[in-house]
């Protein structure tokens, strides 16, 4: 996986450009992609969406919850990490960090 879930860093799946990175609306995109079960375009429309706004926390939740239903538990890690980096009062993040670091 190109991460380091120790540090919390996140590794973006992809270093170019997708079709969301224009986006203004990509975490609305991302959530609602999850819904219909597109979790891997919704990993894309989430990593414009923190790329645009990395202050997101919110956004940084929906992606570590996409990877985590894809069992990719590293880059979940990662992506709850900056999501109680960017709100430590986001309790929701804070439970879904625990969780994946216990799996």
């Amino acid at each position: 996986e190109a991460l380091n879930s120790q540090s919390g860093t996140y590794a973006f799946s992809s270093r170019n450009k997708n079709e969301y990175s224009n986006a203004n609306d990509a975490f609305e995109q991302g959530v609602l992609l999850m819904r219909r079960g597109q979790v891997k375009q919704a990993i894309e429309a989430l990593e414009s969406a923190v790329a645009h706004d990395s202050s997101r926390s919110d956004a940084w939740l929906a992606l570590g919850l996409a990877h985590a239903e894809l069992d990719c538990d590293g880059p979940a890690i990662a992506a709850f990490k900056k999501a109680v980096e960017a709100d430590p009062a986001n309790m929701q993040a804070q439970l879904a960090l625990g969780v994946s670091s216990a799996n």
